[in-house]
């Protein structure tokens, strides 16, 4: 899939909104996902979902066709919009701007729904996280899923080989340790935070999956935004201040 809309800032920013949204608390959250639900709301949107998404409008519905049309072929991608009522002209002029892979229809039961969830996240997610009631008038549903095999799976490894300081040493008698190929971890300096740690893996189906972990104390947002910069320049060999895990 490929665009001429340079994402990263804007998804960055994004996503720093859709995590500082969902609280502190650990959580599994698509902010790309997100942002292409939003997205496909640009027909019917104002400046201020224009300034959510970073982006123009005319670009963000183009960026959101292609996300549908042309996916990665390692992700499956699919969105809905249902309506429990006859759709007035504004609604029309809205449906007929959307994507053509957006499913449309009437209203759908929550058990149709809940397999609509199932059928389009691999089985990762069981049922529409929304409970459909007689007030429920319109529903618009994103989603995007993988599942990815290591090229190189990971190891195990006994828990004493945890520095001492490690919490985890005591708490599980086996840890994931690192194959020396198709993963990489290293350290990069980012200026506004210091130190982060970085791991990337390889997997089969052609995609990296990048993992950053800041320092205890920053505001998880300045990470995120962090992660986003850091894994696009390491999958196009891009500036990065750069170094070992062993130069601690």
């Amino acid at each position: 899939m490929t665009t001429a809309v340079d994402l990263r800032a804007p998804l960055a920013r994004y996503a720093s909104l859709l995590h500082a949204s969902a609280g502190p608390e650990h959580h599994v959250a698509s902010p790309l996902g997100a942002w292409l639900l939003a997205a496909l709301c640009a027909p019917v949107g104002s400046s201020d979902l224009e300034e959510a998404l970073g982006i123009d409008l005319e670009s963000a519905r183009s960026v959101a066709d292609g996300l549908l049309s042309d996916p990665h072929p390692a992700v499956l991608s699919a969105a809905a919009l249902w309506l429990a009522q006859t759709p007035t002209a504004a609604m029309d002029a809205w449906l007929t701007a959307l994507p053509a892979p957006v499913s449309t229809g009437p209203m759908p039961s929550q058990t149709e729904a809940d397999a609509w969830a199932d059928e389009h996240t691999l089985g990762l997610i069981k049922k529409m996280p929304l409970t459909l009631t007689p007030d429920t008038i319109l529903l618009l549903a994103t989603a995007l899923a993988t599942k990815v095999s290591w090229v190189q799976p990971f190891t195990l490894a006994p828990s004493s080989r945890l520095g001492a300081a490690s919490p985890w040493r005591g708490a599980v008698s086996q840890v994931l340790e690192m194959p020396d190929h198709f993963h990489e971890a290293f350290i990069v300096r980012v200026p506004s935070l210091g130190d982060v740690a970085v791991h990337t893996a390889y997997a089969v189906e052609g995609l990296r999956v990048t993992s950053v972990i800041g320092p205890s104390g920053v505001e998880p947002g300045q990470v995120i935004s962090a992660a986003y910069e850091i894994a696009v320049a390491s999958a196009t060999r891009g500036a990065l201040d750069r170094r070992s895990l062993f130069d601690l």
